[in-house]
């Protein structure tokens, strides 16, 4: 609180009446009172007094004038007292003007009178606040740190920077430079004009950098290796170890243990933090050896000579080896994966001696069995001859120790024995064959040819054996193991062809003896004869073929087609012929079956037939050989049939064969998978099963009765029509309705 006077000095001019305004500072000030001086009631007289103020705009009006005379006051005096309170004593200090202005002075005449302003001051003073703000607080040395003075009426600085107790500056804002680290107690003592002082106080904490480091008890060793990690490290206050090199922190402890178990080499890595997290990294390598296990793998462990064998080290943890190929105790190679050729036949222990980095060594052993060449060899006591023919064969082989022949060259073994014997029972051209094995199962053949020939058998047949002249016979070879044939078709004793299957004419009518020798390869004969009568009557006419039925005509390599031939003749038909196959007569008709050929094609069959006295009838019927194409069709036509139980209804079957091959089908009437409530009675179908042939495209149609019998729920009735042929392995079906009323 302080007060201000407002004063006045007339200079001996009586004043009536005056008005001011005091202007002041409205945020450091605020009036409390405003009194009267008293000016004008110095002499006792009442007066008149006006008072605002107006603390928004700092501004305090004052008026005052006599009442009822004009006598005014000349003597100086105070016109008015004004307290005023300081707002805030830190914020408000320093110097303030109190301004008088608008001011209004009249004389007793009412004249303004002249007046000469005189404005005050007010200086607060407020007690002395130290205060201060660091740029930083804290952080690694050296440390530097600016200081800024935040202090309040302060006029004079003192500051101990380093907490010694000793002044280092007396700047306002100092910068102080941390070199070692510790935690330091910063204190400003700051004075104002009176000399009153203020301290404060605040920590700087300087840290080290973080320096990483750390031994270990060893740095190498067999697994399971433990080590032990001691921290060497400075100015850290955590550690994180990577003690396997995986990139992942295996402890926090300051000196941790671990254990290796796995050979390899480790980088361990310390990673160590100071307070502020700042960090710093080592790494030291541990390097762990497995212990040696000797192991290999040989290309092949036995042979023939020479034998080459390439062996494979698969030994663990090994940096050196030692082989020994021929067991004589000797090293022959420290090469890791070596290759050695045995010359000699024998058995071989094989070592190798596998060592880590530390020495430690293991050795394993294999067995390598080295074999004398394998030959097959042998001789039969005689290579040709006459069935039956008994062979003595003497194996020669080497090396050999189980043995396999094959006498008739037919794939399969005969013997096992080592020189075994063998009878030919069979004229031919057989290839002995001989395998032989050695212990390895290695194989080796030889081979010899044996021909056994057959005793001649002589043997022929006549196309007729009598006949009117002129007389052509066909005379056909039936001999076995015959290589040369001599006929004398007239019985003279002369050869009369060497022809194998000659023809002969006879122009004169006579009985004549017909002969065949045959001969084999050694040269031995047999001989036959057969008699052909020759007449003299006329010849009757030939017989006439009326038709040949062919079926399949168009059919599949390897298949059997069937034959049928309608001939009459005058003389009695006695052989009828399809190529080379003769036809049996059954109800008058000749028939039989040929087989197809392998090849795709267009063929042409002959039929011969031949009468009693030798005339012929010839005719060729053709015929197809393809790749079998198409399917069967089946439908039941009409599908759906309407029928009162106890009624009949007829339907069909109609059948195609879609196929480029003539075939035999199978039609069979069945339900199967037909549900249960929809099944139709097959005790009331005409149809069970039957076999149809059909030309390649044809198709017919086949009726179909159904007797529905009486009882039978309305509703609808299923069966199934199905095709298929064993030839050509087609299928097809058609489902059939009854719609039971």
């Amino acid at each position: 609180m302080f007060t201000v006077t407002v004063s006045i000095d007339p200079h001996s001019v009586e004043v009536y009446g005056l008005q001011y305004n005091v202007s002041f500072d409205p945020d450091a000030f605020e009036v409390m009172s405003q009194s009267p001086g008293p000016f004008l009631s110095q002499d006792g007289q009442s007066t008149f007094i006006i008072q605002k103020i107006d603390p928004e705009i700092g501004e305090l009006l004052y008026a005052e004038s006599r009442y009822g005379t004009k006598i005014g006051v000349s003597e100086p005096g105070i016109v008015s007292t004004i307290e005023f309170k300081v707002k805030d004593q830190f914020s408000s200090h320093g110097v303030k003007e109190f301004v008088l202005n608008k001011v209004i002075i009249v004389d007793s005449n009412l004249l303004t009178a002249g007046f000469d302003l005189s404005n005050g001051t007010v200086v607060l003073l407020s007690s002395s606040v130290s205060n201060f703000t660091a740029n930083v607080t804290e952080g690694e040395a050296p440390l530097t740190v600016c200081f800024t003075d935040t202090s309040m009426n302060a006029v004079s600085w003192s500051w101990d920077l380093d907490g010694d107790g000793l002044v280092d500056s007396y700047v306002r804002n100092p910068e102080y430079t941390y070199a070692e680290p510790g935690e330091y107690l910063v204190s400003l003592t700051a004075t104002n004009e009176l000399g009153t002082s203020d301290t404060v106080t605040e920590t700087i904490t300087v840290y080290g950098v973080p320096a990483a480091c750390f031994t270990s008890s060893v740095t190498e060793g067999e697994a399971p290796l433990t080590v032990g990690f001691t921290d060497t490290s400075t100015n850290a206050v955590s550690w994180s170890w990577d003690l396997d090199g995986d990139g992942s922190v295996d402890s926090y402890v300051r000196n941790p243990e671990y254990t290796y178990t796995e050979p390899g080499d480790y980088i361990v890595s310390l990673a160590v933090e100071n307070e502020l997290g700042t960090s710093d990294t080592t790494t030291e390598a541990i390097t762990v050896y497995g212990f040696p296990v000797a192991d290999f793998t040989s290309s092949v462990i036995e042979g023939e000579v020479p034998l080459t064998v390439g062996f494979t080290d698969a030994s663990t943890n090994a940096v050196s080896w030692s082989w020994d190929f021929d067991g004589d105790g000797a090293v022959d190679s420290n090469v890791q994966n070596p290759e050695y050729t045995y010359t000699e036949p024998g058995e071989y222990l094989v070592s190798l001696t596998a060592a880590n980095e530390l020495g430690t060594n293991d050795t394993t052993t294999e067995t390598i069995t080295v074999y004398s060449v394998l030959v097959s060899d042998f001789s039969p006591s005689i290579t040709e001859g006459e069935v039956p023919l008994t062979v003595v064969f003497t194996d020669s082989s080497t090396n050999a120790v189980s043995w396999s022949w094959d006498f008739d060259g037919d794939g399969e073994v005969d013997s096992n024995i080592q020189n075994p014997e063998y009878t030919y029972n069979e004229p031919g051209e057989y290839t002995v064959s001989l395998n032989v094995t050695n212990e390895l199962g290695t194989i080796d053949t030889s081979r010899e040819p044996i021909t056994i020939y057959g005793i001649p058998v002589a043997g022929f047949t006549a196309s007729v054996i009598e006949g009117d002249a002129p007389l052509t016979v066909k005379f056909t070879d039936t001999s076995m193991n015959a290589v040369s044939w001599s006929w004398d078709f007239d019985g003279d004793g002369s050869v009369d062809s060497n022809v194998r299957n000659p023809e002969y004419t006879y122009t004169e009518s006579g009985k004549y003896t017909v002969s065949l020798t045959v001969e084999n390869e050694p040269g031995t004969i047999d001989t036959a004869t057969q008699t052909i009568r020759v007449k003299s009557s006329s010849v009757p006419e030939p017989p006439v073929i009326n038709s040949v039925d062919l079926f399949p005509a168009s059919t599949t390599p390897g298949s059997t087609l069937d034959v049928s031939v309608d001939v009459t003749g005058k003389v009695g038909v006695i052989e009828v012929t399809a190529g080379d196959v003769s036809l049996a007569k059954a109800d008058g008709i000749w028939k039989g079956s040929i087989p197809a050929p392998d090849d795709l094609g267009d063929y042409s069959l002959s039929i011969t037939a031949r009468d009693a006295v030798g005339n012929i009838a010839e005719t060729s019927v053709p015929y197809h050989v393809v790749r079998v194409e198409g399917g069967a069709d089946i439908t039941v036509s009409p599908r759906a049939s309407d029928v009162v139980a106890g009624n009949s209804v007829s339907t069909g079957i109609k059948v195609k064969n879609t196929q480029n091959i003539d075939d035999v089908f199978k039609i069979r009437i069945n339900v199967d998978g037909v549900p249960a409530s929809y099944l139709a009675d097959l005790s009331g179908f005409s149809w069970t099963e039957t076999d149809v042939q059909l030309r390649a495209g044809e198709e017919r149609t086949f009726p179909l009765e159904v007797e529905v019998p009486a009882g039978t729920a309305p509703g609808y009735r299923l069966f199934k029509a199905n095709i298929d042929s064993e030839t050509s392995a087609v299928y097809g079906f058609d489902t059939g309705y009854l719609v039971v009323s």
